[in-house]
């Protein structure tokens, strides 16, 4: 018996996307194209630049007054 890949459907409708959006996945959920953030309040202008996702995560630690 012939074993069929679940999620063959699902990998055929990500590289349709993929190649429509020019967008290159990285791993099996993730793409590796930058994602955009809009934010206002304090610290606002701290994340209006290019961010790592690891800086984006100390930045609302900290523009939501949690201490280190």
């Amino acid at each position: 018996m012939k074993e069929t890949n679940p999620y063959a459907a699902a990998n055929a409708a990500a590289d349709i996307v993929s190649r429509r959006a020019y967008a290159g996945w990285t791993s099996g959920g993730h793409t590796g194209n930058d994602v955009p953030v809009m934010a206002y309040g304090p610290y606002a202008e701290e994340f209006a630049r290019h961010l790592d996702n690891t800086d984006l995560n100390k930045l609302m630690y900290r523009a939501c007054g949690f201490q280190k």
